[in-house]
């Protein structure tokens, strides 16, 4: 039996083809890119903890006690000069620390600035704070009355108001970055132990115990939404149902958070709790935990007689 191709498989056509527009990013594909992050930056922290670097090697209990002196010896520097020697002593420590650099002005850097620079930067102004003007950045025609009671014949930065704001700046930025180095050098565990040895009360430790554990359990929850959500939608729906299953959502979620504490409260209460934050025991302290703790009360004293 003679078989023959079919007429339209010998045609030679040529085919033009556009690639069609990328799509912004709907609210399902970034909520569950936000999911992965979040769960990804508590993976890098914990591998980060784990890491031979100068403050792993210290006590948790000694590190955390290092760091709170360190920030009551910044809340007494005014100094810029060494309020800046204090952020690049970070830097150095979380770079000794097998932190990367990159992590570090990530987390620190934009924070500082966006929550305490940009509060304070209006102090460089001869408006708030009067004091040399450094440069002119307009003049009236006509002396400007303001509630200083002293009339205005620029707006230019003063020397005492830039000296303001770096100290603002850089005391929250080397504070900052103190902070994260502690969390990215420690287990969540050894924080809270940690906490726990330095005399915070019980039930604080244990509401951000729980509250840190549980966040997982609401972000897996969030993510079983999503995924069922966009498994089940075929093309894009209106602004006004998306906004209706986000609504709904938000509403079962808050549900299953107080159904869910109900019944966990219920069964840690019938197993004997008794509002005490246990943990595995952890490594004793040796003599060479107490170097840094010296070492930063020695900074502490040195502060406050400057």
């Amino acid at each position: 039996m003679k078989t023959s191709v079919p007429s339209w498989l010998t045609r030679s056509e040529t085919i033009s083809y556009e690639p069609s527009r990328p799509t912004r990013k709907g609210h399902l594909r970034k909520t569950l890119l936000g999911v992965i992050s979040f769960l990804q930056r508590h993976f890098e922290n914990e591998e980060l903890s784990r890491k031979s670097g100068l403050l792993q090697l210290v006590h948790p209990i000694s590190r955390v006690w290092s760091v709170l002196i360190c920030l009551v010896a910044l809340s007494f520097t005014h100094d810029p000069v060494t309020l800046g020697v204090w952020c690049v002593a970070v830097a150095i420590l979380c770079g000794m620390s097998s932190i990367p650099l990159k992590i570090y002005f990530g987390r620190v850097w934009p924070v500082a600035f966006f929550f305490t620079g940009l509060v304070s930067l209006p102090a460089t102004l001869n408006v708030f704070v009067p004091g040399e003007p450094l440069v002119t950045l307009w003049r009236f025609k006509d002396p400007v009355q303001l509630w200083q009671g002293v009339p205005l014949e620029t707006l230019s930065l003063t020397g005492e108001g830039v000296e303001t704001f770096l100290r603002l700046f850089l005391r929250s930025a080397a504070s900052l970055g103190l902070v994260v180095a502690l969390t990215l050098t420690t287990s969540w565990a050894e924080i809270m132990r940690s906490l726990r040895r330095v005399g915070i009360p019980p039930i604080f430790v244990l509401v951000l115990a729980m509250t840190y554990r549980y966040l997982f359990v609401l972000l897996r929850t969030v993510e079983e939404f999503v995924l069922a959500k966009a498994a089940r939608s075929l093309g894009r729906s209106g602004g006004a149902d998306e906004r209706r299953w986000a609504a709904g959502r938000i509403g079962f979620l808050l549900r299953k958070s107080l159904h869910q504490a109900q019944e966990i409260h219920t069964a840690m209460t019938a197993r004997g709790f008794t509002s005490e934050f246990r943990t595995l025991r952890a490594r004793s302290l040796r003599w060479k935990d107490a170097v840094p703790l010296i070492g930063s009360v020695c900074v502490l004293l040195f502060t406050w007689i400057r």
